[in-house]
């Protein structure tokens, strides 16, 4: 049996406060749609649960000239019903499309999936093609870390102990832009994936030049992570079959996946170059 007291704060400041007091015993929840997975299989006992799920601070999403500001208690239907997320962040639009099934969009937040540090979890490797950063929040201070650099190993973050993600923060895509996002599951709904890939790029008008790209993967090493050997390779490059084929070869020295039951290490290194294929050339043929 568990023996937990919830707490549903009223403000920010508050909910914060709590965590403060209780610590490493509290736990924020908000949509909690892997918490009873995690309580049965004695992975978290937490004594104290903080529901942040209804404090409006964290339920905003804010349009700015070159951002867009999320609130961590927004729900991942929230997000996929949103016509602005979609003119201005098509890639994170697109990510929400493959994002389990419409009872846990209904549920599951975008700040549980980021804090929640699964390396499978579909909605950071958009976030990260689009150079999203953390608002980190805590009692005397509020402090800013890049995505890519969130992530330590798998359930870890840099998260501290009496802090909570007050704000996700990514830049707004712009006419030029292009981006794919492309799951591999083992079935077409409610999957867990067994490669992911987000390609965010910006083309020269005319001429057909990357200016600028980003590529994210999940599922393919300890953390979601930035494919830094391809975006090197393809940057300020007119693209053609031979680069890409080049590109394919340089994202292995990015990754690091290991067999499951879901596929092996093989399998998922070459998926990996496969999928960065199609999601490039659907950047390019966009």
């Amino acid at each position: 049996m568990y023996d937990i007291t919830y707490i549903k704060p009223r403000t920010l400041q508050e909910a914060i406060e709590q965590k403060a007091e209780f610590g490493k015993d509290s736990l924020f929840i908000a949509g909690g749609s892997n918490l009873l997975v995690y309580m049965k299989d004695r992975k978290i006992n937490p004594k104290y649960f903080i529901d942040v799920s209804e404090l409006e601070e964290l339920r905003e999403i804010t349009f700015n000239n070159e951002t867009i500001s999320i609130g961590p208690s927004v729900k991942i239907i929230e997000i996929e019903d949103s016509n602005q997320i979609k003119k201005s962040a098509y890639l994170l639009n697109q990510a929400t499309k493959e994002f389990a099934n419409p009872l846990i969009k209904n549920k599951a937040t975008i700040g549980g999936n980021i804090a929640d540090a699964s390396p499978a979890a579909d909605m950071v490797p958009p976030l990260l093609a689009l150079d999203a950063y953390l608002e980190l929040a805590s009692v005397n201070e509020a402090r800013q870390i890049q995505l890519k650099d969130f992530f330590l190993n798998p359930r870890k973050t840099a998260i501290g102990d009496n802090e909570i993600i007050s704000k996700i923060i990514l830049k707004k895509m712009e006419e030029n832009d292009r981006s794919s996002f492309i799951k591999l599951g083992l079935r077409n709904a409610t999957t867990i994936s067994v490669v992911s890939i987000a390609v965010w790029l910006s083309l020269e008008k005319g001429s057909g030049k990357i200016n600028d790209i980003r590529v994210a993967l999940g599922s393919v090493a300890p953390t979601p992570l930035r494919s830094q050997s391809v975006e090197n390779l393809l940057k300020n490059k007119v693209p053609d079959e031979n680069l890409i084929k080049q590109a394919m070869k340089e994202i292995q020295k990015d990754i690091n996946p290991i067999s499951d039951v879901r596929g092996s290490s093989d399998y998922r290194r070459e998926m990996s170059a496969t999928l960065l294929k199609r999601a490039i050339n659907q950047c390019l043929n966009a």
